[in-house]
């Protein structure tokens, strides 16, 4: 079968989508156009527009979208929820990397710009934004202040940034292909 004859297949009724962002909006809105509910990989789209493509077409058809970014739907999100809402969370501070050695670079759709325009933003940022957005009841940030590293043409493979809020709250994170493997996160607040 095709991907044209699953989202023809009237006993569908949710598709998991994990193409490449670079091809996937495409994808998620035929879904939406067939009436099946969606759950995509990170990140949603590599812009805005697309996203708001993406969103209208599922809202349109009366679809449930919901991306792929298991944190937030694990047990230990459940138990710190509560702890946050009391303490007011002020800072987030969060990195992720892995090291990409150059037999795995080759031919990884991370490092193709085509098919992941943003690179280790989008791959691995996506868990540091969302964890900010989550920490913070998804306020969105004021300001959004980034540094980008390319390598190997134009693959994204270092990002460090800071998000600020009006109210001086603020998260940062730093991502990257080319450090080894590290993952965390400090949230730090007032009770």
């Amino acid at each position: 079968g095709s991907y044209d004859a699953l989202l023809d297949d009237s006993s569908v009724e949710i598709v998991y989508i994990p193409l490449p962002t670079g091809i996937r909006k495409e994808w998620v809105i035929k879904a939406a156009k067939k009436k099946k509910h969606i759950l995509s990989e990170k990140p949603v789209a590599s812009t805005v527009a697309e996203l708001q493509e993406i969103l209208q077409a599922c809202q349109d058809n009366r679809v449930q979208y919901m991306d792929a970014t298991m944190f937030v739907h694990h047990d230990r999100s459940k138990l710190l929820r509560p702890l946050l809402d009391t303490i007011q969370p002020t800072s987030v501070v969060s990195y992720f990397s892995y090291h990409f050695i150059e037999v795995i670079r080759r031919g990884n759709i991370r490092m193709d710009p085509t098919l992941e325009p943003l690179g280790a933003l989008g791959d691995l940022g996506w868990y540091c934004i969302r964890l900010t957005l989550w920490a913070y009841n998804f306020d969105m940030p004021s300001k959004a202040i980034g540094m980008i590293h390319k390598r190997d043409g134009d693959a994204i493979t270092d990002m460090s940034a800071i998000l600020q809020y009006e109210d001086g709250r603020s998260g940062t994170f730093h991502v990257s292909f080319d450090t080894h493997f590290n993952q965390w996160a400090k949230i730090t607040g007032f009770q």
